[in-house]
Parts: C-alpha cells; structure tokens; sequence
C-alpha cells in the first residue's frame, strides 16, 4: 500500500516536470516564432534598403552625368562667346548724333601712336577672330569701321552710310575723315522697298527723301486649298509677281542714273528677280 502511494506521487511529479517542460519547449517555439518574424522583418528591410541603395545609386549615376553634360555646355557656351567677341550693345543713331560722335572721338589723342582705326569691306579680312565674329553678327552692306585703343577702353564699331575703301591706321588720334566726309557728301542712293504688291522706291540726297513713289499691283494672297486650283492659283500669282518686278524695274531705271548708291529692301524673291532685270 505505501509502495503504491509513493509510486503514485512520482508519476504526479514527473507528470507536472513534464508539463513544466511542455511548457518552456511553447515559450521557447513562440520566442523563436517571434524571432523569424522579426528576422523576416529585418531581411525585408535589408532587401528595400539594397534596392533603395541601388535606385539611389543609379539616380547618382544619373545625376553625375547630367552635370557633367551640363559642365561640357556651359564649357562650351563659354568658348563660343569667348570665340564670338564682346558685342555688349547695338544702336541705331541719327546722321546728326553720328557727326556728333565724330567730333568726340577726334578730340582724343594718345601720347603713343595706339589708337585704331579700321575701314574694313570684308569682315573676313579684319584679321583678328575676335572681331571677326564680332562683325559677322552686325548686319552692314556697306562695310565697317572698327574703333580701338590701346587699353581696350574703346572698343567700338560703325557702319558707314556708304561703302568705304579698306584702310588701317594707328595713330595718335582716330582717323575719320572719311566718315565725315561721307556723311557731308552729296551721295544720292536710290532705294528700293520691294514687298508683294506694294513697293516704295526713291532718291536719298543728304537727309531729303527726293522723288518718293509707291508702285502698287494686285497680286492674290497665298492659297490655303490643296489640289489642282492651287497649282493654277500659284502659277497665276508667280505671272502677277514678275508683273509687278518688271514694272519696278523700269520705273527705277531713272533712279539708277541719279544714283550713286543703290539699296534694295524687302521680299527677297523679289528682290532676286528684280537684281536680274536692272542694270
């Protein structure tokens, strides 16, 4: 009997270790559950954060070569102004505010023979690329005058009314007397206005407009339709053109004579066709 009870005790014993123990063996599974999780947790971070290393990296990559693009643009901006001269300003003055000018200028003198003045008829002969670049970009028929001194202070440009011989001189003051000349001349310069149907054309003497006209011709607007009356139409308005061309040539053949100087303006398709018919 004592030997049963004792035998009863040990299993209840044993059963409550094994409980003790079935329940460690859970505590230890959800620990290590929670672990996992977490683990997972942290290896999906890792993974985003190698992703967002590589997008970032490649955003870098990206962005290094957009500034090196834009380094070589600047760079090379920098080299065509550097290459196209210092044009800071153009302007426009009268033949009064030119002579003014003129009288300015002349009253400078330099102790050395330092001052420039350049009659130039071609700009690709002005011999320095600078100015070169800096004449290609001012609009003139009629040639240039390029102003300079010794320290670069003065640096300028003029268009004569006329066209002028090339001459270089470095002297002690400007040379233009030419200039003067030109504008106190009595040069008569015949113009021409050339535009589609409606052309202005007379006689520059001095600052008088002299035997002013306005040669006028229908010609048909342009034609917006497709097909063969458009073919029609700008056959009709070429014959209506060359009509009007034909017309402004003989009228101005009378300019010619008078004239010293010719200048045409305008269309350019007429201007072309007109440059064939005069003189």
């Amino acid at each position: 009997m004592i030997k049963k009870i004792f035998g009863l005790g040990e299993n209840e014993e044993l059963k409550e270790k094994l409980n003790e123990n079935k329940q460690k063996i859970s505590e230890l599974k959800n620990k290590l559950e929670e672990k996992n999780k977490e683990l997972k947790k942290q290896e999906k971070r890792a993974k985003k954060a190698i992703t967002e290393k590589q997008d970032t990296d490649k955003e870098l990559k990206e962005s290094k070569h957009k500034i090196k693009s834009l380094e070589d643009r600047i760079k090379n901006l920098e080299e065509k102004k550097e290459d196209r001269g210092n044009l800071r300003k153009v302007e426009f003055i009268t033949r009064k505010d030119t002579i003014s000018l003129i009288k300015e200028l002349n009253t400078l003198k330099s102790e050395k023979k330092s001052l420039i003045t350049n009659y130039i008829e071609n700009p690709q002969k002005a011999g320095d690329k600078k100015i070169i670049n800096i004449l290609n970009r001012i609009d003139s028929q009629t040639g240039y005058i390029h102003l300079q001194d010794g320290f670069k202070i003065i640096n300028c440009v003029l268009v004569p009314p006329i066209p002028l011989k090339s001459e270089f001189f470095r002297k002690k003051r400007f040379k233009l007397e030419k200039l003067f000349e030109a504008l106190n001349s009595d040069t008569e310069i015949g113009f021409i206005s050339a535009h589609v149907g409606k052309t202005a054309i007379g006689l520059l003497s001095g600052t008088e407009i002299l035997n002013f006209n306005t040669i006028k011709t229908e010609i048909k607007g342009k034609h917006s339709k497709g097909g063969f009356s458009q073919g029609r139409f700008e056959r009709r308005r070429k014959e209506q053109i060359k009509k009007h061309v034909k017309k402004l040539a003989e009228m101005f053949k009378d300019y010619i004579e008078k004239s010293d100087y010719i200048v045409l303006n305008g269309n350019r398709r007429i201007i072309t066709e007109l440059k064939n018919l005069l003189p």
